[in-house]
This record gives C-alpha cells, structure tokens and sequence, in this order.
C-alpha cells in the first residue's frame, strides 16, 4: 500500500474529518434541545475544541487533555532525515472557529410523512419515495428503507429528522391485518430456509401477537437514531 506523506494531503483529510465529526455533533446538539438555541451553539463549540485539540495533541490553556502530556493521535512530522513519524499531533485545533462559524445556525433537515396518504406497506413506500428520495430508484422493500436511511439516495449524510404526523392513524392502519397481508406475502416468496419463522410470525399476527407492520418500520428507524446501532446515521424520529 503506498501511504502519502505530502503534509497537504494529510491536512486536507484532518479538515475533512473534523468538518464530518463537527456536523455530526452538531445535529445531536441541536436534536437534543437542551437549553436555548444560544446554548447549544456554545455547546457545539467546546465539544468541538475538545476534539479537535484531543486529536491534534493541543492543550486548552494551561490543562492538558489527557492529564500530564499532550495525546497527539493524528498529523505527523519529518526529522531532518526525512523520516516521517506519525503521531505527532497536527493543527485541527485551529480550525475550529472557522468550522463553527460556517456551520453557525445549521440545522438538519426535515422531512414530514403523513398517515393519512397511505394505509398499506406499500403506500408508506410511495410517500417515502415522494418526501425523501423523489426521483429514485430503490428496492421498495424494508431492506432497501434501511438503506434510505443510511444516506447515499439523496438524504443528508449528517442526518435529518423524519416527522411522522397523523402517526396514530399509522398504528392503526398498519396494524395486525396489514401485517398478516405483508407476512403472508412474504411466506409465498421466502426462501425455504426462512419458511418456518415467517410461517411462525404469521401465525402470531393472525392472533393480534408481535410486532406490527407500523413497530417494523419505527425499529428501523430507531435503529439510526440515538441508541440505535446505526445511530452516526443521526436520523430522528417524531411521531405526533
């Protein structure tokens, strides 16, 4: 593997980095809604000059992050024989302000979903393809939604917050007797392997047992939210 040791090169990648983690950090500040608007942007900027200064090894006045020297993780410097050493921390705590200004009063988007334009699975994924992705193509399925979700289809790649209203109307709609459409559906097409537990999923929803179409999709969701395994997805889900 050829590794590149042009310093400009290197630089432009920390920029890239922190410009990525400050966004992300800021629609968690912002999600959150802690304190006033002028609080969260005070927030956002000590964490961001706690990480930045953390990974370029810089100490914040006269403490040092790490406790009795600096921690440089990233940059590196050249001795006067030209080797390079890695680690040698770098100058991301400078560009801080200029970040922080530029993503000043930044806020992620919202997209808003209505319960009254589709009551079956399949009219979810029409007002999905409407709200959040017009124009693209996709699988149509809850695998491919996941994907929606994780960006690379048109949705911001610092994540959004998805405004579900009429949600109540959803449960109910996309309840028990859409389930056992959607698993009877899925039984007739499954492979062999999955037959027995979605045969077995459809039994408990014949009985009002399980999760429904509408907690599927609030999972999937959740999943790219806050706590989720997925939650650098930063998505936010608000069912009114």
């Amino acid at each position: 593997m050829k590794i590149n040791h042009d310093p400009e090169v290197y630089q432009s990648c920390e920029a890239a980095f922190l410009e990525a983690m400050g966004r992300s950090i800021k629609v968690c500040i912002d999600q959150s809604e802690i304190g006033t608007a002028a609080e969260r942007e005070a927030l956002f900027m000590t964490l961001l000059a706690v990480v930045a200064s953390r990974c370029s090894g810089f100490a914040i006045g006269s403490t040092v992050l790490s406790g009795s020297s600096a921690y440089p993780v990233m940059g590196y410097a050249r001795d006067d024989d030209g080797v390079v050493y890695f680690g040698k921390g770098s100058r991301l705590h400078e560009l801080v302000a200029p970040l922080a200004a530029a993503l000043a009063g930044v806020a992620p988007k919202v997209f808003v979903i209505d319960g009254f334009q589709f009551s079956t699975l399949d009219g979810f994924f029409d007002e999905i393809s409407r709200k959040l992705i017009p124009g693209a193509q996709w699988g149509r399925n809850l695998d491919a939604f996941n994907d929606i979700l994780g960006g690379g289809f048109g949705t911001p790649e610092e994540g959004f917050v998805l405004r579900w209203t009429n949600s109540a109307r959803s449960r109910e709609t996309l309840g028990y007797p859409e389930t056992v459409r959607c698993l009877d559906l899925k039984l007739q097409k499954c492979h062999p392997a999955n037959r027995e537990d979605v045969a077995r999923a459809l039994e408990m929803a014949k009985s009002g047992v399980g999760p429904t179409v509408f907690d599927w999709l609030v999972d999937i969701i959740g999943d790219h939210g806050a706590g989720g395994k997925q939650a650098v997805c930063n998505v936010r889900l608000i069912l009114q």
